[in-house]
């Protein structure tokens, strides 16, 4: 309900989850990130 205040946390734990997933080969993650634009959006979705 409140935006302002849940944009912060999502950008908070979509660092947290890039850096917990893969800390070596965040390269790799960004390619995969932006092939699955979708699957992302779920999971932000799913921790909000």
């Amino acid at each position: 309900m409140k935006l302002k205040k849940g944009r912060p946390v999502l950008s908070k734990n979509r660092v947290i989850m890039g850096v917990y997933i893969n800390p070596v080969n965040l390269k790799n993650l960004k390619s995969e990130v932006k092939k699955n634009k979708v699957t992302t959006s779920a999971m932000l979705r799913g921790l909000s």
